[in-house]
């Protein structure tokens, strides 16, 4: 079988896996509302008043959540996170398929900017792409830094989804 015949099997089985959904939509997952969480050192992991989630501040300290897709596909991944004026962090975003126990991981470094008005980094990773084609994933969020760190929100913006599969998308691949 060559290349082009298994990406039109799996187009079709994509698109036949999971018929009569709506379009894509993007997950957006706020910081606070974690599920479970580890903490180690003396800042107590929680949510302060403006909605941040605080206290991820101490190497090997987690906090994980639940994500249920309703598009399954390639998400792109990003945070919205304020950190100590120019700590180094090291965060890693590991993501299991409930089924599976398949694990992704995404790796995000950056310099705080402070904590001031103006100082949110939006972090973006660029070539790590998430792929999410079940129903259940559990997300866990884990610093290797130490240093004050207030998260926001994850989001995941959907790139391609399986509601994007048409005959026309099918064909087209075919006829390359």
């Amino acid at each position: 079988m060559n290349c082009r015949t298994a990406s039109i099997i799996a187009l079709i089985a994509l698109s036949l896996a999971f018929p009569g959904r709506a379009s894509s939509q993007d997950i957006l997952v706020y910081a606070g509302e974690y599920t479970d969480s580890l903490d180690i050192a003396a800042d107590p992991i929680g949510t302060n008043l403006t909605g941040w989630m605080t206290g991820l501040d101490y190497p090997g300290e987690w906090v994980e959540y639940d994500i249920e897709p309703q598009s399954y596909g390639t998400y792109e991944v990003r945070m919205a996170v304020r950190g100590a004026e120019n700590v180094q962090y090291h965060l890693e975003l590991t993501v299991t398929d409930g089924a599976t126990g398949e694990q992704q991981m995404i790796l995000f470094d950056f310099t705080g900017l402070g904590f001031g008005s103006c100082s949110c980094n939006i972090l973006s990773v660029g070539g790590d792409l998430l792929g999410m084609y079940r129903p259940s994933y559990k997300a866990r969020l884990t610093t290797s830094s130490e240093g004050e760190l207030w998260i926001y929100s994850i989001s995941l913006p959907v790139l391609t989804s399986s509601e994007s599969c048409t005959w026309g998308n099918i064909k087209a691949l075919h006829e390359e």
